[in-house]
């Protein structure tokens, strides 16, 4: 679903593993390093898949083929990143 509710973000994370191994970003912030799974925002009209299948492409070059659709969480409050 796309809400046009400019408080509501929608969007979509890929848990994409291959040969045993997860893809995984590698970020930076004032706190240091940390990773994140791909994904993004989903776009007005997009459907979740596509916003997946695009962000992935955009982020890491990877093309995803197959998209399930694993867990959904309604969030006012994005959390914050989880470091190991």
């Amino acid at each position: 679903m796309v809400t046009k509710d400019k408080k509501v973000r929608i969007s979509a994370k890929a848990l994409v593993i291959h040969r045993g191994r997860i893809l995984l970003m590698k970020a930076m912030d004032q706190s240091g390093k940390y990773y994140l799974l791909p994904g993004g925002g989903q776009k007005n009209g997009e459907s979740l898949a596509k916003t997946l299948k695009r962000e992935c492409l955009e982020e890491t070059g990877v093309e995803i083929i197959r998209v399930w659709l694993l867990f959904g969480n309604i969030n006012p409050q994005p959390p914050e990143p989880f470091r190991i």
